[in-house]
């Protein structure tokens, strides 16, 4: 019996595996359900079927986006000095969205990470895995910031929209850019002084902007592919607005308040409902891609481990278990 370490405590490897199995059994096929009914009653089924090329490129080019955050949760598992091989890192990652978008609410996300990356680290312990998991939220928060602070000079919301107050003034904007410039300073001051790795935290804040801004190259080639007249740095505000309110943790089936927000902000840029729904639909496959990729890794994994647990067999009751000699305690010598 191997226990797992995680912020929530140790876990029972075996108990745990049993779980996921059971959470892939039910959630993946119920999901695949309603996500079938979504893409015939409510997404636009016969627009993307017009144009598979454009789709596929957008797809592709999204995957490539989500794949760059494992190279973030790479750095913040060096941030903390956990010794998981990169290999390992990247699968956890990739499993991972899986369980984001299939389960609802996003439930057993962070628990499945910190197990799996407890599992392949020696040095992961309980605070040092709630600690990665705080930070990667701050890299990927710092890089939305980041587009935002780009995007927002070069947008404009149409005329009567709700959201034009969305758009800074000069003097917010240089606020916004000075406050930006405080923090690097302050994690530069840390660094130096006190926790020397602590300056990962800037290649991993550059790594999420540059996966988010792949993720709107991946949108804006379905706009372009469809016509639909829409700005690189709309999109990638929009894209930002999307990422903000996922933070609110009400999911099903990868569909949360950051689907409404999009097709919101898309409206205000002036494009219809139903380019607005298209554009979304897009960025909500990408993340469907990505996830059957994790699903697909993590049932292999699975079958496996049951392949291995039926080879084996129970241990029968009369077999002695084996002694550790190095052990003193008188437990072990009977």
């Amino acid at each position: 019996m191997v226990f797992l370490r995680t912020p929530f405590g140790s876990i029972d490897s075996d108990k745990l595996r049993h779980r996921l199995i059971v959470a892939q059994l039910v959630g993946a096929p119920v999901g695949l359900v309603v996500l079938g009914w979504l893409l015939v009653n409510e997404l636009p089924l016969q627009q993307l079927q017009e144009n598979w090329i454009g789709l596929a490129s957008s797809v592709l080019l999204g995957l490539l986006g989500l794949e760059l955050f494992g190279v973030r949760l790479w750095l913040m598992a060096r941030l903390f000095a956990l010794d998981a091989p990169v290999r390992a890192v990247w699968r956890v990652h990739v499993v991972t969205m899986f369980y984001y978008f299939f389960l609802p609410a996003g439930v057993g996300y962070d628990l499945v990470r910190a197990a799996k990356l407890g599992a392949a680290s020696s040095r992961a312990g309980g605070w040092r895995l709630a600690g990665l998991a705080s930070m990667e939220r701050v890299a990927g928060g710092l890089g939305l910031v980041l587009l935002l602070l780009v995007g927002l000079p070069f947008t404009d919301f149409a005329q009567g929209s709700d959201l034009r107050w969305l758009n800074p003034s000069p003097r917010v904007w240089w606020t916004l850019v000075a406050g930006l410039v405080v923090l690097v300073g302050l994690v530069y001051l840390l660094a130096r002084r006190r926790y020397p790795t602590l300056r990962l935290l800037y290649p991993a804040t550059l790594v999420s902007a540059l996966a988010y801004a792949v993720l709107a190259a991946g949108i804006w080639t379905a706009a372009e592919a469809w016509g639909v007249a829409i700005e690189p740095t709309e999109v990638l505000v929009a894209l930002a607005g999307t990422l903000l309110f996922q933070l609110i943790p009400v999911n099903l089936v990868g569909v949360s308040f950051g689907e409404v927000a999009a097709v919101a902000i898309y409206m205000a840029y002036g494009l219809a409902r139903p380019e607005a729904v298209l554009l979304t639909t897009v960025a909500y496959l990408q993340r469907l891609a990505a996830a059957l990729a994790g699903g697909g890794l993590e049932g292999v994994a699975s079958a496996r481990w049951l392949l291995t647990r039926r080879q084996e067999g129970p241990v029968p009751a009369d077999r002695p278990h084996p002694v550790d000699l190095t052990n003193p305690e008188p437990e072990q010598r009977r």
